[in-house]
């Protein structure tokens, strides 16, 4: 169980500044006092807050953390506490892909809470915010997005800690599901699909809706670009029939009748409003650009008297939004990621692109029906480009995107210093809130390293055991001259002493500054800090998955503390942990880039219309 009395939740400083957000948040959402008169707030919004950040406390077991990583989609039990308060039967799965120990999370809850689940939520992702340098891209888009009238998933910040230690600056995102169906289709009994990307497979299938004959099973890969998440045991073996009539219809329309189709079959405004959305935030990896990232709710419709079916369309994790999209970069001998990369939508499109994207034609050039047929339409178009006007001057003006910004940004200042796992340096986040930062957290360059360096911070196995630096249990500090020392004889032997695999350096519990005494866990999911920088598995920079076997943190030299290349310059200091290395490979400053698309936006429009 949690210990009250051991919890680390914000940091001092963090909980002085915020403790005006808890008491208004709280009061406001108990009693319901910030609501108009008569209006009484869905109970759900309790748990998401644009004005405050709530703390988060998971405890695993060691056995379910490793299950876990073993076996990601499967829910494991937790000890949960959100604001201090116990929240009984809840339990977590990894949530797509895993780029790092410090990963996305599915967080359930049981129904023993009331019988409802959490204040009447069965269901939350905790996404980590990943290769945004702001931390906030996805909240401040989803944030926007509901204020155009976009049916969007609510988001806010949340600070996490696991088991007892930071594990840093969440974003909380409530799922699409039936109670969010209900709320804003007034009807769950639909079908909901969600569309999404199949990341390794060199090929690249794309959910494009293009048409691929009426056979459903043309339509199924694996994994899945196309998933029934709603009636799945009704419509077990026919999960796709009523997805892939609708897509054959929005392709075979004939020209002549397809005006008059498209407002009986799609949520023609909501569609409109989400596709300028999109388009403004130059995300391009959602429908638009590289196919996925958007849910497709096939329902009666408002006026349930209308024959038909219609469809709607949701946005999901926009972490790319704000002109945040990287390219696939491969080595000349790779033929695998040639392949992929040949594919790909929107391959050839630079930081510079997405700064002037345009409203016009807001796709990379690969077939998308739900959008090439539909804008094909003059009545159609027109009304799509009044729906972007009036975004721009409103909820999407570069003068409100920036006050929300910089809104979100001053809640962050007092806990962001204190996340242990941020990709990029503290000074980079407080900078690509206007400034434009390199697309990836950089490496010191190590090939201007002096020859004098400590031999426990130059880079180098020195006294030939496996382990280099701090990771080897001879260093005592970063400016220690001496390698050798305190290893174990059993890690020095070239031998696999405990028949795990792994031998001398290798070796994780040789790296715990063990000796080799059972089997072997990778360093980046044991519990143990191996590396002795006082951070461990998804806390440590140099953890990039929890199957690493080391959690040294040479790769991630722009945020350890160090002078890796000995130039007098460590992390955001150093030239080299700022200049991008090409000049249209970065991540826009957010006022820099809401400035700018106004500017080009409200220029195309007036020659548009």
């Amino acid at each position: 169980m949690i210990n009250k009395d051991k919890r680390q939740k914000l940091p001092g400083s963090a909980r002085g500044v915020l403790v005006k957000y808890y008491l208004f948040s709280w009061s406001c959402a108990l009693f319901c006092a910030c609501a108009p008169a008569g209006e009484r707030l869905p109970e759900s919004d309790r748990v998401f807050s644009d004005s405050r950040i709530s703390t988060w406390e998971i405890d695993f077991s060691l056995d379910h953390w490793q299950r876990l990583w073993t076996f990601p989609d499967t829910p494991v039990p937790v000890n949960l506490a959100v604001d201090g308060e116990p929240v009984e039967g809840a339990s977590v799965s990894l949530s797509g892909s895993v780029a790092s120990a410090k990963t996305s999370l599915v967080v359930r809850f049981g129904e023993q809470i009331r019988g409802r689940g959490f204040f009447g939520l069965r269901r939350v992702y905790l996404h980590r915010p990943g290769a945004d340098p702001s931390l906030i891209r996805e909240v401040l888009a989803l944030s926007l997005m509901r204020k155009a009238g976009i049916p969007a998933p609510r988001a806010s910040l949340v600070w996490v800690v696991k088991n007892g230690l930071p594990w840093g600056i969440f974003t909380l995102v409530e799922a699409v599901n039936r109670p969010f169906l209900e709320e804003h289709f007034g009807d769950r009994s639909g079908n909901l699909y969600r569309l999404d990307r199949v990341f390794d497979d060199d090929a690249d299938p794309q959910p494009s809706l293009e048409d691929r004959g009426a056979d459903p099973g043309a339509y199924v890969t694996t994994p899945p670009i196309y998933e029934l998440r709603t009636n799945e045991e009704d419509l077990r073996g026919q999960e796709l029939t009523d997805l892939v009539d609708f897509i054959r219809a929005l392709s075979l329309t004939p020209s002549e009748e397809f005006g008059a189709w498209l407002p009986e079959n799609l949520d023609l405004d909501g569609w409109l409003r989400l596709l300028a959305a999109l388009a403004w935030l130059s995300d391009l990896d959602s429908y638009p650009g590289l196919g996925g990232n958007l849910f497709l709710y096939r329902w009666p419709g408002r006026d349930n008297s209308r024959s038909g079916r219609r469809v709607a369309a949701i946005p999901w994790d926009l972490r790319a939004a704000f002109g945040r999209f990287e390219p696939v970069e491969c080595e000349d001998a790779d033929e695998s990621c040639n392949r992929l990369a040949k594919n790909r939508a929107c391959q050839h499109v630079t930081a510079e692109d997405l700064l002037s994207w345009p409203a016009g034609s807001p796709g990379c050039g690969k077939p998308r029906p739900l959008i090439d047929r539909v804008l094909a339409l003059p009545e159609i178009r027109a009304r799509y480009l009044e729906v972007f006007l009036e975004l721009i001057s409103g909820p999407f003006s570069a003068a409100h995107v920036e006050e929300e910004a910089r809104r979100f940004y001053r809640m962050l200042e007092p806990v962001a210093a204190s996340d242990p796992a941020l990709d990029f340096s503290l000074e980079q986040w407080r900078a690509n809130l206007e400034e434009d930062i390199p697309l990836a957290p950089p490496q010191e360059d190590a090939s201007q390293r002096s020859g004098n360096a400590p031999r426990c911070q130059n880079g180098l196995d020195d006294d030939g055991d496996g382990l280099v630096d701090f990771a080897d249990p001879g260093c005592s500090s970063a400016t220690d001259d001496d390698e050798a020392g305190s290893v174990p004889g059993v890690c020095s032997d070239k031998l696999d002493n405990d028949r795990d695999g792994f031998s001398d350096g290798a070796d994780p519990d040789c790296i715990a500054g063990r000796a080799e005494s059972g089997p072997g866990v990778h360093a980046c999911n044991d519990l143990l800090d191996n590396d002795r920088d006082q951070r461990w598995d998804g806390e440590d920079p140099g953890c990039d998955s929890a199957f690493d076997d080391t959690e040294h943190s040479g790769a991630r030299s722009c945020n350890d503390g160090l002078d890796n290349d000995q130039d007098g310059w460590s992390d955001a200091a150093d030239p080299d942990c700022w200049n991008p290395k090409d000049p249209n490979r970065f991540v826009p400053g957010l006022v820099r880039f809401a400035r700018e698309r106004e500017r080009v936006l409200r220029a195309e429009l007036e020659k548009l219309q």
